[in-house]
C-alpha cells in the first residue's frame, strides 16, 4: 500500500502543478491579447472620435454661416426697400448725425445668441492612459511587451502527457473486431 499512497501524492502534486500552469498560461495569454488588442483598436477609435468632433464643429460652423447668410440677406433686402433701415445704418456705421442732433456715447455689442452658441461648444479629451495605446513610442513598446507575454505564455505552458495510465486504475482492453476476407462490406 505505500506505493499507492506515493503514486497518489505524486499525481496530486502533478495535477496541482498542471492546474497552476494552466491558470498562469491563461492569465498571461489574456493579458497579452488584451494589451495587443488595445494597441490595435485604440488609435482607430481615437481617430474616429476626432473625426466625429470635427464633423460636429463643421456642422456648428455651417449652421452659424446659414444664420449669418440669412441675416445678411435680410439686411440687403431692407437696405434696398426700407428708408428707416438706411438711416439707422448711416447713424450706427458711419456716425452720421443730422444738424442739431447729439450722439449719445454707446457701443453695440454682438447678439446674445451668437455669444451663447460659442460657449456651448466643449471639446472632449481622452484620458492619458488611453493615449498611451495611440502614441507611437509607447504603442511600439506595448506591442513588443504584449507579444512577449503571449510567446512566454506558450513557452511556459507545457501540459503533462501521460505515456501510460496510472497503475491503480484498472485498464480494460478494447474489443477487437475481426473482419472476414470473404465478406463484402459494400453489400447489405
Amino acid at each position: 500500500m505505500p506505493v499507492n499512497s506515493d503514486n497518489r501524492r505524486a499525481r496530486s502534486a502533478a495535477k496541482t502543478q498542471t492546474d497552476s500552469s494552466t491558470w498562469i498560461f491563461w492569465m498571461l495569454l489574456l493579458t497579452g491579447l488584451t494589451v495587443l488588442g488595445a494597441c490595435i483598436v485604440t488609435p482607430t477609435w481615437i481617430k474616429c472620435q476626432m473625426l466625429e468632433q470635427q464633423q460636429s464643429e463643421l456642422t456648428r460652423q455651417l449652421e452659424q454661416l446659414r444664420i449669418s447668410n440669412l441675416h445678411q440677406t435680410e439686411a440687403i433686402e431692407a437696405a434696398q426697400q426700407d428708408v428707416a433701415f438706411n438711416e439707422r445704418l448711416l447713424i450706427e456705421e458711419l456716425n452720421y448725425h443730422r444738424p442739431g442732433e447729439q450722439a449719445l456715447p454707446g457701443t453695440i455689442g454682438p447678439r446674445p445668441s451668437a455669444v451663447a452658441s460659442d460657449n456651448n461648444h466643449t471639446a472632449r479629451k481622452n484620458p492619458a492612459w488611453l493615449q498611451a495605446f495611440a502614441q507611437p513610442d509607447t504603442r511600439n513598446i506595448l506591442l513588443v511587451m504584449s507579444t512577449g507575454l503571449i510567446l512566454f505564455a506558450f513557452a511556459y505552458y507545457q501540459p503533462t502527457r501521460r505515456s501510460a495510465p496510472p497503475s491503480d486504475i484498472p485498464v480494460r482492453p478494447a474489443p477487437v473486431r475481426f473482419v472476414s476476407s470473404t465478406s463484402n462490406c459494400y453489400s447489405r
